[in-house]
């Protein structure tokens, strides 16, 4: 099982190698090629530190994010969309089928990185 902030679905899909630092690049890489690799992982949404945040260097010593009030909204609004409540268990290939937006990410620091791709995507009609 992996634990995962219910924003970083979003983040999962959108991700391209880019991020915070180089470990928090290799930490990524790793999730992705797992949840490539194993569709079946179950998920469980976790409103707080997860498996991406341990490498994120925003993660405060007291185990919370710098941002935590924006990343807080941020995984209201997927939970919304998603109509799932905190601590769902799903597996991957569930959760990489939900119809979700980037257009979710309002106040995040990588919004048009993410609708950049949403718009490549779009253009080429590949899903996201």
């Amino acid at each position: 099982m992996l634990a995962l902030r219910p924003h970083h679905l979003l983040c999962l899909r959108y991700y391209r190698g880019k991020g915070y630092s180089a470990a928090f690049c290799a930490n990524m890489n790793a999730i992705c090629r797992r949840l490539h690799d194993r569709p079946d992982t179950v998920i469980q949404l976790h409103c707080g530190a997860d498996s991406i945040c341990r490498a994120c260097p925003h993660l405060r010593q007291d185990g919370l994010c710098e941002t935590q009030e924006k990343t807080a909204d941020l995984d209201r609004r997927v939970l919304a969309e998603l109509a799932l409540p905190a601590n769902a268990r799903l597996r991957w290939e569930a959760f990489s089928r939900f119809p979700l937006q980037a257009a979710l990410c309002s106040g995040c620091s990588w919004q048009d990185f993410c609708l950049s791709i949403e718009k490549e995507n779009a253009l080429s009609g590949e899903k996201t």
